[in-house]
């Protein structure tokens, strides 16, 4: 289930804290239709900067096993930056954070939080109230953009996700190996 694509808006995501702006871009895209770029300014002072998007009702997403989203630095940016998936789910605005995941120049890198992680921090997936991603700093500072996209529900929605994802890691295997790309079909 797709959350957030910015192929035409923001898709409501605003800046949570610590951006200093966001907006819809067409490029870079994980996906092709476009993304969220924040500009960022990570020093020893403001150690992380996070966007979000606020939910006007209770969303229930127990269907899926998992929330993700899609972080792009551009090139040159420094090797110690970190992102993670964040949450904040029932009325009493329980936060809860998914696992830190290193983030690469000039690659997407996908960001995910799971029921499990949500439910130890006292919250529930069938309440959130507002999604977002921090961008961590290390011991560099960082004063540039960072593109967000494709969030999305899933895992456990769609059996075919999983035959799909399959075949697309093998087939991207090829083309990130400089391999002929050939494929066989029986």
């Amino acid at each position: 289930l797709v959350l957030a694509d910015f192929s035409k808006n923001a898709d409501g995501f605003a800046v949570d804290w610590g951006y200093s702006f966001a907006k819809r871009v067409s490029s870079p895209s994980a996906n092709g239709n476009g993304s969220l770029r924040l500009t960022a300014k990570l020093t020893s002072s403001l150690v992380n900067s996070g966007a979000k998007k606020d939910y006007s009702t209770p969303q229930n997403f127990s269907a899926y096993s998992q929330l993700s989203a899609w972080i792009h630095l551009p090139t040159g940016a420094p090797a110690d930056l970190k992102a993670e998936f964040y949450v904040k789910s029932t009325s009493a605005w329980k936060w809860a954070d998914g696992a830190d995941v290193t983030l690469v120049s000039a690659s997407w890198v996908q960001v995910r939080i799971t029921p499990a992680e949500i439910s130890a921090l006292g919250g529930t997936i069938s309440d959130i109230r507002q999604i977002g991603v921090q961008i961590k700093r290390g011991a560099s500072d960082y004063n540039s953009f960072v593109y967000h996209d494709l969030f999305e529900a899933g895992g456990g929605a769609n059996p075919l996700d999983t035959r799909n994802r399959i075949y697309g890691d093998w087939y991207n295997r090829f083309n990130s190996l400089n391999s002929d790309g050939a494929g066989f079909w029986i």
